[in-house]
């Protein structure tokens, strides 16, 4: 099952209202199928906002066995500038189609070793 961010973020305000909204989500999935493989995508760092949303899921990963797949981690994406300057940007807030290759690239072999131990 996959919900995009601007599913979940939609009239979110806070660290408190992301933890409530995708703690929810997270629960209905796995009480419809608790052998779900959980990820959870940190996104790529944008030009402003958000701050919270990392630590928000990587203790929601901690409490529910989710795996994190964190974007900034793929290579060139460790903050804003350094992915805008290695043209893996869009604009603020989308990576480039370079960007989205750089991830997915680096969440390749993480998936794979869950999904097929």
């Amino acid at each position: 099952m996959l919900s995009g961010y601007n599913d979940l973020l939609r009239c979110i305000n806070n660290r408190d209202q992301l933890y409530q909204r995708c703690r929810c989500y997270i629960q209905a999935v796995q009480a419809a199928n608790a052998s779900a493989d959980c990820f959870l995508q940190i996104p790529n760092d944008i030009d402003g906002g958000l701050d919270y949303v990392p630590s928000v899921l990587t203790t929601l990963a901690a409490t529910y066995g989710c795996t994190i797949l964190d974007s900034r981690l793929a290579p060139d994406m460790s903050d804003y500038a350094t992915a805008d300057a290695a043209g893996k940007m869009y604009d603020t807030l989308h990576p480039s189609d370079t960007g989205y290759a750089a991830i997915g690239n680096y969440f390749e072999p993480i998936i794979r070793g869950v999904l097929y131990p």
